[in-house]
């Protein structure tokens, strides 16, 4: 077991494999337990329609709506490519190291749904994924 000890002013940080436990006089501070992905959906064009972005782990997804005309149609306009970013949460779940979860962008105009595993890292950091359209299909 690997400890690392810290210490700022009256603040200590223990580091005990993957659990993170902060000190401020007797009472310990223990990490919430959050899975979160942040995911980007690339390439969106004029002709993209309406996105659903889902995230799904441990049988449960998460999921949301980009409409177009309201979320990312006037970026357009300004000649810069078009990202969507979608943060998903999964509060008090429990994601072991290297098990799998599941992220899809659905276009809605011709129901094409592109997908990415990816498998929980033993980094203390959101899991990241990107997806990429092409904006030139049909």
């Amino acid at each position: 077991m690997a400890v690392l000890a810290l210490s700022t002013s009256s603040l200590i940080f223990m580091v005990k494999d993957s659990e993170v436990e902060g000190q401020s006089g007797s009472e310990p501070y223990k990490r919430p337990d959050i899975f979160k992905v942040i995911m980007t959906v690339n390439g969106l064009g004029q002709e993209s329609g309406d996105v659903i972005t889902l995230v799904t782990v441990n049988g449960m997804t998460k999921s949301k709506l980009f409409d177009d005309a309201k979320t990312y149609l006037s970026l357009l306009s300004t000649g810069k490519p078009t990202v969507i970013e979608y943060i998903s949460t999964f509060p008090n779940v429990t994601v072991k190291i290297n098990e799998e979860y599941k992220a899809c962008a659905l276009l809605v105009k011709n129901s094409e749904l592109i997908c990415q595993d990816g498998k929980n890292s033993p980094a203390l950091r959101p899991e990241i994924v990107d997806i990429f359209i092409n904006p030139d299909k049909p």
